[in-house]
């Protein structure tokens, strides 16, 4: 019973000390580009084209990191990213800078083909 007793001290030692330790030192947060959506009435036309009103109202989003190539780096080219949403979709719109529009990349190849040479953007969304 003595090592019962022991056993549930120890225990609820190492649980106040955690909690009091998770008090006093609480980690910092790295920093995060942050996109913040907007509510619609009315749906975008979708023709490619970013001249409506709720493009001008939703904020802009930059600073993106490039994948390739060299990961994790600041992108070469300027990005824009605007995100509205009504109650039947959510609505990106994107914005891709080009100090020389001549020379992107834009090989054809199968859908979902990865193994290109080609410039492209892409958007995901995490459901948790």
């Amino acid at each position: 019973m003595r090592s019962y007793i022991t056993g549930w001290v120890v225990l609820a030692t190492l649980a106040w000390t955690t909690a009091a330790s998770a008090q006093t030192s609480a980690p910092v947060a790295p920093s995060r580009p942050q996109l913040r959506a907007v509510h619609v009435r009315r749906a975008p036309t979708i023709d490619g084209r970013l001249d409506e009103a709720v493009w001008r109202e939703a904020p802009a989003a930059s600073g993106f990191t490039q994948r390739t190539p060299v990961g994790g780096t600041p992108s070469s080219q300027r990005t824009e990213v605007r995100v509205a949403y009504d109650d039947a979709a959510i609505y990106v719109g994107v914005r891709n800078f080009d100090s020389h529009p001549d020379s992107i990349a834009q090989q054809l190849g199968r859908r979902d083909a990865e193994d290109i040479f080609s410039d492209w953007f892409s958007v995901g969304f995490d459901s948790y």
